[in-house]
């Protein structure tokens, strides 16, 4: 579901922007609101239906019973638990039809109407099986190690065309393809042959988010995700548990392991050429001279920064290998000649030639000691006039209604709340909220001076010396 900063605008903004934590607990994610194109596009499987917002028309016509108002329903498990949290959150209620009939109506964002409907008991315990299904998602893995939404992208092939192609068994690959068809990820036609879809286009191995490094089964992320099995150590424990499945901790088993090192660098490049042009958007780079990114893999993030912005030159700072790496892929960038690379740690003292640091994605990975080590060597390298950025997503209750959010993947709370606890298993770290980073960057003498939202969702939290200007 997303929701950007404008949704609360108008005569009922300040009920709005109270209103706005109920409804991202209560909109699921086949809600997309589009304010930009005026529409609202609610999913599922291969169903898409795309409303006008106009076509809402006003919560005075749907409460007078207009029967022409498009209505949004959203089953609920108790439809008067929903009423009582829709009263605390100031959400404006229709009078029709009454909770004691096992549904009623609020006016949503934007002024739709969305009516919340008492949901069976059987649908109950279906929806928790969708929720707790562990076979979808390595499904889609396999998918994806197979290649084939790459091998049916415009194209539809038969089950025996298709295992043919990929090596695989006819009837265990129909199963595959079956239950991906089921999900809208595939699409099956009435001769049983498979194609493409919108949803598969974004798994193919050319797609810019660069998922196929992320679920391809040989790939760090893949083996990331193989945590999970430990979540109850973790939750027992407060401690971390890649080091009990794997044997080391993360960091230690990618250097002894190149092919994991290249996999997560290839799936943090594709995530950071994504979010690269938000963050250039979203925060003021007029002043700044020279940016060092500390931590910054292979350099796309520095290398849409200064590409962006024509007077930045830009230094990246990473472990001798990445650095190596990073060197050949900076050298085909149209700014190659205005970034150095330097190979070292963050924990180590940092070359002092720029006056701005960032850091993205990199405090999420450790712990608090650790965090105010590597935030004291950035405050060290950029002196009493620099500045310390860190980039990270940030929760919703932290930062406040007003604080701009654009509806970006990271403004996802649930997606937060999904990476908060896998930084808990993989280092015992988590996601930090803005009093927490505070904290942290008091303790590393530094304070925090402004805080830029983006449009993905990433935060662009301003750190100086207590006592700079």
């Amino acid at each position: 579901m997303a929701l950007t900063s404008e949704w609360n605008v108008g005569s009922h903004a300040a009920e709005a922007r109270q209103a706005r934590p109920f409804w991202d607990r209560h909109l699921p994610d086949e809600v997309v609101f589009r304010p930009e194109e005026g529409t609202v596009r609610v999913s599922s499987s291969e169903t898409l239906l795309t409303v006008p917002l106009t076509a809402w028309g006003s919560a005075e016509r749907a409460d007078a019973g207009d029967t022409e108002i498009p209505v949004l329903t959203l089953w609920v498990p108790d439809v008067r638990d929903a009423h009582g949290e829709a009263l605390a959150a100031g959400v404006r209620l229709l009078s029709l039809p009454l909770v004691s009939s096992g549904r009623f109506r609020a006016v949503g964002p934007y002024g739709t109407t969305v009516e919340f409907a008492q949901m069976r008991p059987e649908t109950l315990v279906s929806r928790l099986f969708t929720k707790t299904d562990t076979i979808t998602p390595w499904a889609i893995r396999a998918a994806v190690t197979l290649r084939l939404p790459d091998l049916l992208a415009k194209r539809s092939l038969t089950v025996a065309e298709a295992a043919e192609r990929t090596g695989t068994e006819p009837d265990a690959l129909h199963r595959l393809l079956r239950l991906l068809a089921a999900h809208g990820i595939l699409a099956e036609d009435a001769e049983g042959r498979f194609r493409g879809t919108a949803l598969s286009e974004a798994l193919r191995e050319d797609h810019a988010s660069g998922l196929v490094s992320a679920l391809d089964l040989d790939s760090a992320q893949a083996r990331i995700d193989q945590v999970s099995r430990e979540i109850l150590h973790s939750i027992r424990t407060g401690k971390p548990v890649y080091e009990r499945v794997f044997g080391r901790p993360l960091w230690e088993d990618f250097a002894a392991e190149p092919r994991l090192s290249q996999s997560f660098q290839e799936w943090m490049s594709g995530k950071t050429t994504l979010l690269a042009p938000s963050v250039l958007a979203g925060y003021d780079w007029s002043e700044v001279r020279h940016v060092m990114d500390v931590g910054g893999g292979l350099g796309n993030l520095l290398a849409a920064l200064v590409e962006g912005a024509p007077h930045l030159r830009g230094t990246l700072l990473e472990l001798p290998e990445t650095a190596a790496d990073a060197v050949g892929e900076l050298s085909k960038s149209l700014v190659a000649d205005r970034i150095s690379v330097v190979g070292g740690s963050f924990f180590d003292p940092l070359p002092k030639d720029a006056d701005t640091v960032v850091l993205y994605n990199v405090l999420v990975n450790w712990d608090n000691a650790a965090a105010i080590r590597i935030l004291r060597r950035c405050a060290e390298a950029v002196g009493p006039d620099g500045r310390v950025l860190i980039l990270e997503g940030l929760p919703a209750d932290t930062v406040g209604e007003d604080s701009g959010r654009a509806g970006g993947v990271l403004d996802d709370q649930r997606l937060l709340a999904r990476i908060d606890l896998l930084m808990l298993m993989l280092f015992g770290s988590k996601e930090r909220s803005l009093p927490e980073y505070a904290e942290l960057a008091a303790t590393s003498g530094l304070a925090i001076t402004s805080v830029s939202p983006t449009s993905s969702g990433v935060f662009v939290v301003e750190c100086r010396a207590v006592d700079s200007p």
